[in-house]
């Protein structure tokens, strides 16, 4: 191998390697402490050693490589005075960290290193094809500049390589845009953090979110390249793919296909493949499609941040609220709160009995009706709101969206649950209700999972539902139920022993507006006073729910 036969040009693959690596800001500012290097004031560089791209390159290969380099590095001004060789091991080969205190040294000892390293190369390995790049990195931290230099060349502004785990690299780099805007005040870099962030949820050449399941109602990763799935035991829900890699990466690649797991094919979004690189929803995809740990901690900690920063600017609170299934089943523990909530499909029996007490006690409750209850008793609904009640959703059609004996199933499509709640809320406008007016409802039988949550929220509807326990609900069964069946009193008893252990503190506790005629021992007859004046008692306040919930109620969606 002579001179001639080895590219001296950085090759785009392993700049982008070293461009990640050396970076990094917390990456240089810890290897700089180990040569004895101030960062923002020394120089430094990468020379890169990479095997054959056709090579199936090996541990021991590329530490063999390294240690046949290993004299070489006393040719670097500032790694005299390191004890250990400063090597990055990378995919093909193997990068040698240089340091110097001006460009002039640097560039006199690379030029040593490099003539250095060609000796050595030729007398070892004379008939292996060694290519060997420079990369050259200036002094300071500027890796966000470099990035957003790259960005601006991208109809995405993404700037980030496309080598193994680059949604790792994107939430790096959102992580750092973040942390500079917010340290210094400084908005420069605000709109490629807007576009990364994006990126991940879905701005991308293929549409897609990059995070396992999320958001539910939209195009996700459903085939990881994970054991769970394989294994049919589930799905690292939440996790971030490991995303594009360079279509050169890929070609290379060894034993992947895009057959899916039995009876699901994987989805390659074909159509939309940029000549630059690749991304495949499939199992045996392990270069774009694993789930990782870093980079998914990494996100989680920008999202967070982000949700801190947003309910500042809304001056909101904290959410203290108990979800199960994205449904809300309880406000705040903290706060000796309860509210009312009743919900009706078509029977209004108890209009009167539950008005009437709740007005005696000054409590302010939330209904939850039907279409057809809309239609039915117009003059009840009317006369809820004039009483400053809530009044929301229960359905259109009182659906059931699962089968009883299956809650991860759906019998309902994503189109006619939508379509049934815009006729639930066009039967509310008529009513006078707004769509800001009740932005939560609770769902039919008050029965859903985390898709039917996830399709609400899309329509900018919060589900919520009772808290369990209590057995409050049961207040709709008949005697010819048997064992199923809960008389009034046994419903109170229940209340009362939940609260004995426990407490009551945040309580969503549902109560039905209308019972079957078979059930003549009606809740709302006699023990519905008689907990309200027993909690009050107790030190409970009665509380609005969307008080309770913390959204205010002025708030458009």
């Amino acid at each position: 191998m002579n001179k001639n036969d080895t590219n001296i040009t950085f090759s785009s693959y392993f700049n982008d390697i070293t461009i990640h690596f050396y970076e990094d800001t917390a990456f240089m500012e810890s290897v700089g402490k180990k040569f004895g290097i101030d960062v923002n004031k020394d120089y430094f560089l990468a020379i890169s050693f990479l095997y054959p791209s056709d090579m199936i390159v090996a541990y021991e290969d590329k530490h063999a490589l390294m240690e046949l380099l290993t004299p070489i590095v006393a040719y670097g001004p500032l790694n005299k005075s390191v004890d250990s060789p400063q090597f990055i091991t990378c995919d093909k080969g193997t990068a040698l960290f240089l340091a110097a205190h001006t460009k002039e040294e640097l560039l006199n000892a690379s030029t040593m290193v490099c003539d250095k390293a060609l000796e050595l190369l030729k007398k070892s390995l004379p008939d292996v094809f060694i290519r060997i790049g420079i990369g050259t990195l200036e002094n300071g931290l500027t890796g966000i500049e470099r990035t957003y230099e790259k960005a601006v060349e991208s109809p995405f502004l993404h700037g980030i390589p496309y080598i193994w785990c680059s949604n790792n690299l994107t939430t790096a780099m959102l992580t750092q845009c973040r942390l500079y805007r917010e340290t210094t005040g400084d908005e420069t870099y605000a709109e490629m953090e807007a576009a990364l962030r994006d990126w991940l949820f879905g701005c991308n050449p293929w549409g897609t979110s990059m995070i396992v399941e999320l958001p539910l109602y939209g195009d996700y990763p459903s085939q990881p390249h994970s054991s769970l799935l394989n294994a049919g035991v589930g799905n690292t829900t939440g996790g971030l793919v490991d995303g594009p890699v360079y279509r050169s990466i890929f070609e290379g690649l060894r034993g992947v296909n895009m057959t899916g797991i039995p009876g699901t094919p994987g989805q390659d979004y074909e159509r939309f493949q940029p000549d630059l690189m690749v991304y495949h929803d499939a199992l045996h995809d392990y270069s774009t499609n694993e789930p990782t740990m870093d980079g998914t901690a990494c996100l989680t900690y920008y999202l967070s941040a982000m949700q801190k920063e947003g309910m500042k600017q809304a001056g909101a609170s904290a959410d203290k609220n108990a979800y199960v299934n994205g449904g809300i089943v309880r406000t705040d523990p903290s706060k000796k709160q309860i509210s009312l909530v009743f919900t009706a499909a078509d029977k209004a029996d108890g209009a009167d009995a539950i008005i009437s007490t709740l007005k005696r006690h000054g409590i302010k409750g939330s209904f939850f009706f039907t279409g057809e209850f809309y239609e039915l008793y117009p003059e009840i609904v009317k006369r809820l709101l004039d009483e400053g009640h809530l009044v929301g959703s229960h359905s259109y059609g009182h659906l059931l969206y699962m089968p009883w004996e299956n809650r991860d199933s759906l019998l309902v499509t994503r189109e006619e649950f939508e379509k049934d709640m815009l006729k639930s809320y066009e039967a509310m406008r008529k009513a006078g209700i707004e769509y800001k007016d009740a932005p939560i409802y609770i769902p039919p039988y008050e029965y859903y999972n985390k898709e039917i949550a996830a399709w609400a929220k899309n329509m900018g509807i919060q589900v919520v539902n009772y808290t369990p326990g209590t057995m409050s609900n049961a207040d709709y069964t008949t005697p010819d139920m048997g064992q199923k069946y809960r008389s009034s009193k046994f419903i109170y008893n229940k209340i009362m022993e939940v609260e004995k252990k426990e407490g009551l503190n945040g309580h969503l506790m549902l109560i039905h507006f209308g019972t079957d005629n078979r059930r003549t021992d009606k809740f709302y007859n006699s023990y519905l006073d008689k907990l309200i004046k027993t909690l009050k008692r107790k030190g409970y306040t009665f509380t609005p729910i969307l008080e309770a919930i913390g959204i205010k109620t002025n708030s458009a969606l």
